[in-house]
């Protein structure tokens, strides 16, 4: 999943526990979220991969959506939640992704494939359907975010 329906994801664990235990809830659900059908480019050569237009593009309107979501739904939904509790639940919900950010940096700057760890293993064997239709599935989960949270206040 993007980082943005991650991110929505934690302020909905938020949301529905009120806790300190849903930030590490949020994590949790960070790899349920991942075995969800969802957008990703269809190319098996990550070099490829990851300098695909689409792949750019996808990655560019998301970090943009993403750090507006860590502004402004942490303020929209309190007093009912601490803002610091909304945003911490929201970087942990994506916080195992950050491992694949460490990789495409090296892609793109040591043009080398770092050898993947167990973990990164058993994260991408979860996210058994990356596919180009999943972007649908990825504005449709948003959407049902964005309408959960709204109907909080």
């Amino acid at each position: 999943m993007t980082a943005t329906n991650h991110a929505l994801t934690g302020a909905l664990v938020a949301i529905a526990i009120n806790n300190p235990v849903a930030i590490p809830i949020a994590f949790l659900a960070h790899f349920a979220m991942d075995a969800i059908p969802h957008f990703g480019v269809s190319e098996p050569d990550l070099f490829k991969k990851h300098r695909s237009g689409l792949f750019i593009k996808v990655l560019i309107i998301d970090s943009i959506f993403v750090l507006l979501a860590l502004i402004f739904v942490p303020h929209a939904i309190q007093p009912e939640v601490p803002i610091w509790l909304t945003f911490l639940s929201m970087i942990a919900c994506m916080s195992p992704d950050l491992v694949w950010g460490w990789h495409l940096y090296h892609e793109v700057v040591n043009k080398v494939t770092r050898k993947t760890t167990w973990f990164s293993k058993w994260h991408k064997k979860i996210q058994w359907k990356e596919i180009e239709w999943g972007a649908l599935v990825e504005v449709a989960w948003a959407c049902l975010c964005v309408w959960i949270i709204t109907a909080v206040k």
